[in-house]
């Protein structure tokens, strides 16, 4: 037989059976366009992850944070009175929840370090609410006391970073200018908002108490780039530890007796931070470059340092005291 009644063969049978071709057909062309359409989806979600990620990324930036004894599992169980009675240290504020802090010779030991040119606390504030002036509704607000190296690098849609000896002054997320009613944000510079800070962590859901507080206003210098912190408003580092320290109601926190929870580190040079995060954390450390199926070390009371200047890489290790152990 030649090719041509190959051909006829097999449009004969098709035209025999037009149903079932026709089905076939339709099956087809779905499922392939239903396969382009989840991968088109697929490299489009994760190329949006990736530059809003990227937005909020500083070059040569890691944290470094202690690690606690306890896992969630305990305290979860220590919480709830099940589980062994656990001894609450002297100074300790939640009984359920010990956490080691930074002193100023864990930061003499971190500045030691090769390419390592800076070492700030991690300021951990939870202001109630922040408003624009002359707008009547309040919004959430995540603080963030930001040193000049940060705050210089990341990107911004309009104005300019503050500078490290300004105070009073305020970059706001993108995503405020949509629930004030900003179109361009060129509009927000040189406005005023209100940020309040509750002193110490009064949560307590079920009263109604008046809570004591304190209002501080900043003149908006900056906008970011819309990302995923769209409740995010960075204000210079020296006046955040101020308000950090009454929202602690401790006049000594962020000082060289007590450094804090976290401490950012910044590198020199971004080549070397893998080799400085090694240093900090461990030999051991190993760089997990994927969002997904990262590892952490487990070892009780030790460090984690977490690479903030590539979305989704950390290193699992610890930081060591050289003279009396673990941290």
């Amino acid at each position: 037989m030649r090719f041509t009644d190959y051909i006829r063969i097999a449009m004969s049978n098709l035209w025999k059976r037009k149903l079932r071709a026709t089905l076939t057909i339709f099956a087809v062309v779905i499922g392939t366009v239903l396969v382009a359409l989840m991968v088109s989806l697929g490299v489009g979600l994760q190329q949006y992850v990736t530059g809003q990620l990227t937005a909020i990324r500083v070059p040569g930036l890691i944290s470094v944070e202690p690690k606690t004894n306890q896992s969630v599992g305990g305290i979860f169980l220590s919480a709830s009175g099940l589980g062994a009675p656990q001894e609450v240290q002297e100074g300790q504020q939640n009984p359920f929840i010990s956490l080691k802090k930074f002193t100023s010779k864990d930061v003499e030991r971190i500045r030691a370090v090769e390419h390592v040119v800076s070492v700030d606390p991690i300021v951990i504030v939870m202001a109630s609410w922040v408003q624009l002036e002359g707008d009547e509704k309040r919004y959430q607000v995540q603080l963030n006391a930001s040193p000049p190296y940060e705050i210089s690098q990341r990107k911004l849609i309009a104005g300019r970073a503050f500078q490290p000896d300004e105070r009073d002054v305020a970059v706001v997320a993108y995503g405020y200018l949509n629930v004030w009613g900003i179109d361009d944000p060129r509009e927000a510079l040189g406005k005023k908002i209100t940020i309040h800070v509750t002193q110490g962590y009064q949560m307590n859901l079920f009263s109604s108490k008046k809570l004591e507080g304190r209002d501080y206003v900043f003149e908006i210098v900056g906008v970011f780039q819309e990302s995923l912190l769209s409740t995010e408003v960075a204000v210079p580092l020296a006046q955040g530890i101020e308000i950090g320290r009454y929202f602690n109601e401790d006049e000594e926190a962020y000082t060289d007796k007590d450094m804090g929870y976290a401490l950012s580190v910044y590198v020199d040079d971004p080549k070397q931070v893998d080799a400085v995060a090694q240093g900090l954390c461990g030999r051991n450390a190993r760089g997990i470059g994927q969002l997904a199926g990262q590892r952490f070390s487990r070892h009780p009371g030790r460090a984690q340092c977490v690479r903030v200047d590539r979305p989704g890489r950390r290193f699992a290790g610890h930081y060591q005291h050289p003279d009396h152990g673990h941290l």
